[in-house]
């Protein structure tokens, strides 16, 4: 190796690495383009124009919905909003903007309601990128909600109506139909006698039964009791409000069979 060239090389990578800018804070002028973009969010969705609220978006923007999968892709984030039911109120609040160069991140509260459902509140954080052509674009919001917490805990008492657009389903039907047969009381099933339960049963957002309530007895305590022991055993899919994950009271029968 040749001392010198060596020395002469890591000398002038120090030097175009002292050359090297950072990027420069945000200016005034990138910070009201930033807040009119989450305005704007607000205000396409309100209006339920939601080409013009896709289109705030990079073409692979994620949304990471609470309880909920992450949805990518500009495409996927117009069919998942276009299954939203009519918008009642939505505003972001506390918006706290800051970035270098070319990204910039948010910080916000918000408020959200819509028709059929309780009004929800939360947190946000918000990705963006600038580019030449389109400006600042959202590239990733991922949100957290203030609910279910002591709202769920709440709605677990007794049943109540709770909106839901998909329902929710037991994970394992087999599974299901052996916890039954496990709670089935011996001395009826020797001897024939059988029934059918109408429960109502709260799922939370785990997927968790946590409660079970009586809807239309069996006409036998002994199976009744059994009913409600065997479905909080049950691992369910939990119910989904327009993509979002939610707990929700169902009502399900349960019947018990002898063969005998």
């Amino acid at each position: 190796m040749r001392p010198g060239i060596f020395m002469g090389l890591a000398v002038s990578v120090s030097l175009v690495a002292a050359c090297q800018q950072p990027a420069a804070d945000l200016s005034e002028q990138d910070r009201a383009a930033l807040q009119q973009v989450i305005d704007n969010v607000a205000s396409t969705l309100r209006a339920g124009d939601y080409v013009a609220w896709a289109e705030l978006f990079a073409e692979d923007a994620v949304i990471y919905p609470p309880n909920a999968p992450a949805i990518g892709g500009r495409e996927e984030l117009l069919s998942w909003v276009a299954t939203f039911p009519p918008i009642e109120d939505l505003a972001f609040f506390d918006v706290a903007i800051w970035g270098q160069g070319n990204y910039a991140y948010a910080m916000s509260g918000y408020t959200f309601s819509v028709e059929g459902s309780p009004p929800d509140t939360g947190k946000q954080l918000w990705v963006f990128h600038r580019t030449e052509s389109s400006g600042w674009e959202v590239m990733v919001v991922g949100y957290s909600s203030d609910l279910p917490g002591a709202e769920q805990d709440a709605l677990s008492k007794e049943p109540v109506e709770t909106p839901f657009t998909e329902r929710p389903e037991i994970l394992d039907v087999l599974e299901a139909r052996a916890v039954l047969e496990h709670f089935y009381p011996k001395e009826l099933r020797e001897a024939g006698i059988g029934g059918s339960v109408m429960l109502w049963v709260f799922i939370d957002v785990d997927g968790k039964v946590k409660n079970a309530v009586i809807r239309e007895s069996s006409c036998s305590s002994a199976l009744d009791s059994a009913a409600t022991a065997a479905t909080r055993e049950f691992r369910v899919v939990p119910a989904r409000n327009y993509g979002r994950v939610v707990p929700v009271w169902v009502s399900i029968p349960v019947t018990f069979a002898s063969t005998k």
